[in-house]
């Protein structure tokens, strides 16, 4: 079995949910409804750039659908591991298999991550860079989000599959790539909804940084995005130069970095 499996669901949004123009070729304007609606995450990219990565969690149980566990009775789909691998990942999206929204909707980050019971990382890529979603309120404009799975202790470590955090990274360094204005973050062109990615590394052909803030930077929301994070994600990327951060910036209801999360990128 693999150590991280991405899919890449992009293609499964409908194209009226992601068209930046309306029927007739007028631009579609910034939405500024209720940011929990549907339609509002699908407003299309503001002008100004993406300047960065904003890093959340978001508490999500996901179990086998009827479907899912009968494929995997019958031993289909390489078994259970890759039905609840799918499970996590059409989540994320908030889809079904055949492209339509949940009733109850994915999460607004453009990238998420997280874990199956038996330790293998799963990456969603849900949005495209050119999609503004409403995950980071002021910093919408300007960020890619990335979300954790889980529910987790800001200050804690709990231990977590080697799996997990392999994912975690994955997800940073594509986000990444989206900052730096690639469509199909570079390494990922031929991605499809079911790739399996032996490579167990994200590897770096620039020595461009770019810079992550999490939410709890700009927003109140104590449990985001925790210590494991910080030590088993960020901090590599931040030691091999591909991300940049300020763990003393804050904004509106924010507050700055833990000392406990300073000290994991060398900033004590």
């Amino acid at each position: 079995m693999p150590e991280v499996v991405i899919f890449d669901l992009r293609h499964k949004l409908k194209p009226w949910a992601t068209h930046p123009s309306r029927p007739g070729g007028s631009p579609r304007p910034h939405y500024t409804v209720d940011p929990y609606k549907a339609v509002a995450r699908q407003a299309a990219r503001r002008d100004g750039g993406i300047k960065r990565v904003l890093l959340h969690q978001w508490g999500v149980e996901v179990g086998l659908s009827r479907q899912a566990r009968r494929a995997t009775a019958e031993g289909k789909r390489d078994g259970r591991w890759w039905s609840y691998a799918e499970q996590l990942a059409y989540r994320a999206a908030g889809l079904d298999h055949e492209g339509n929204p949940l009733r109850l909707g994915g999460a607004p980050y453009h990238v998420s991550c997280g874990c199956t019971p038996s330790g293998i990382g799963v990456v969603a890529l849900v949005w495209h860079r050119t999609i503004h979603t409403f995950h980071a309120e002021a910093e919408n404009a300007e960020s890619i989000g990335v979300g954790i799975m889980g529910r987790f202790a800001r200050d804690g470590e709990e231990q977590r599959p080697r799996g997990f955090a392999m994912a975690l990274r994955h997800a940073l360094a594509i986000a990444r790539q989206m900052v730096l204005g690639n469509a199909d973050p570079v390494g990922f062109e031929g991605l499809s909804s079911r790739s399996i990615f032996t490579q167990l590394e994200p590897t770096f052909a620039d020595d461009v940084e770019v810079e992550l803030r999490t939410h709890s930077q700009t927003q109140r929301k104590p449990a985001d995005p925790g210590l494991w994070a910080i030590k088993h994600g960020v901090a590599d990327l931040v030691q091999r130069g591909a991300i940049a951060v300020d763990p003393l910036y804050h904004s509106g209801k924010g507050s700055p970095w833990p000392e406990s999360w300073r000290k994991e990128v060398g900033h004590a």
